[in-house]
């Protein structure tokens, strides 16, 4: 086995940076590139083969609290975490291989000029150069380009292409070569008379940094990112009604991929949990699974397309595991109210106080293993405490 896995980690080092190679293993910001190799050596084989398959991301979320990377909709090149449902054409390398009217050939790299437009003064924007790793995984060598919104180049820009919303990028007509590009562009922008390609969806960039907006009568507002309401275990509470089926019961979601490790932990527990409350609820699975898309991408401006994705009663929402809970002081305290001297909360704040010690220790293995497992349990009560919502509290034998 480790046969197999040797020069996939060799890959792997040669495409990641050291910052991304430590958010993948979860390691500490000083920890050696030896270090980092032993940790990988630890994957299976299926998960380093998902490392090189998808393309190069800048990882926003820590990814042990979240998901794996995939090519989604609603970010198209500029990724955070997503799930392995909706996935794109990918993006054609110099290595790759192409069918075109029945011919295998070798892609090469395009060489294109993106234009960042850019607000100097806009200390609070988002990094627009986000994109660019991303962009030269689809097969695209980049020349990059500065232009200030407010200079002359600039303000030709946002006229000519009749931008509404920066810090944006314009690319020469040149990256259309990209068919896997094209495919999924449209989403995020337009494609010009001229050829080129403007994005013009800064929005999906919110918990990055803000963004400003050219409004009808020409002034500009800076658009301020809000964090919605959260409650226990970090769910989003939405403004809806509960969705139900037929029969008035709440109706559960919950979207995962067999690729994903979160998505691996987060399955049992919340299966575990569902199975208390029998014919109270229904639970939609779609673990591995390409069900109940409409659901999935009603969100999608929220939870960016990642996974493991929870959808509660379309009350409560979350995109990612409940991994780290253990280590919540305000969903810890919130339980203890709920359910106070839980058995379950006892033996959260036992192997709590064990990886506290085994990281004293230096037990970083330790460590990790215990906080998993006590975030079992923590998961497991923010769950039923949160499905009890939904039901009003029925079975009373569970809520």
């Amino acid at each position: 086995m480790a046969s197999r896995k040797a020069p996939l980690i060799k890959e792997i080092m040669k495409k990641y940076s050291k910052e991304e190679l430590i958010k993948i293993t979860n390691s500490k910001p000083r920890t050696s590139l030896k270090k980092i190799k032993e940790k990988l050596m630890k994957f299976k084989v299926s998960e380093l083969e998902e490392l090189l398959k998808e393309p190069v991301f800048k990882f926003s979320i820590k990814l042990n609290m979240k998901a794996v990377p995939i090519v989604t909709l609603s970010i198209l090149i500029m990724i955070s975490v997503l799930t392995q449902g909706f996935k794109f054409p990918q993006a054609q390398t110099q290595a790759s291989v192409s069918q075109t009217n029945n011919k295998t050939e070798t892609a090469s790299m395009i060489s294109a000029v993106i234009t960042y437009l850019v607000d100097p003064s806009c200390g609070k924007c988002y990094d627009v150069t986000i994109n660019s790793l991303i962009l030269k995984n689809y097969g695209i060598n980049l020349t990059e380009k500065y232009v200030n919104v407010n200079s002359t180049e600039g303000q030709s820009l946002i006229s000519k292409y009749n931008i509404t919303k920066y810090p944006t990028f314009v690319l020469s007509k040149e990256a259309r070569s990209s068919a896997s590009l094209v495919n999924v562009w449209l989403q995020v922008g337009t494609i010009e008379n001229d050829g080129a390609l403007v994005f013009r969806a800064p929005e999906i960039f919110e918990e990055q940094g803000n963004y400003k907006k050219i409004l009808p009568n020409g002034t500009v507002e800076e658009i301020v990112y809000v964090p919605p309401e959260t409650t226990l275990g970090n769910f989003i509470v939405t403004n809806e009604s509960i969705c139900t089926d037929e029969n008035g019961s709440p109706i559960i979601y919950f979207f995962g991929s067999n690729s994903c490790p979160h998505c691996r932990w987060e399955h049992p527990v919340i299966s575990e949990v569902i199975s208390l409350f029998n014919d109270s609820i229904e639970f939609h699975d779609n673990m591995g699974a390409n069900n109940d898309q409409d659901v999935f991408m009603k969100y999608i401006n929220i939870n960016n397309g990642g996974v493991p994705f929870m959808v509660l009663g379309c009350k409560y929402i979350r995109v990612g595991s409940g991994e780290a809970l253990a280590l919540d002081s305000n969903t810890i305290a919130s339980l203890n109210e709920t359910f106070p001297n839980h058995p379950l909360l006892l033996e959260t704040a036992n192997l709590t106080q064990q990886a506290i010690e085994a990281a004293n220790n230096g037990n970083t293995t330790g460590y990790q293993s215990l906080i998993l497992e006590a975030s079992k349990s923590v998961e497991h009560l923010v769950l039923k405490a949160l499905i009890c919502n939904l039901t009003n509290s029925s079975p009373a034998g569970v809520c």
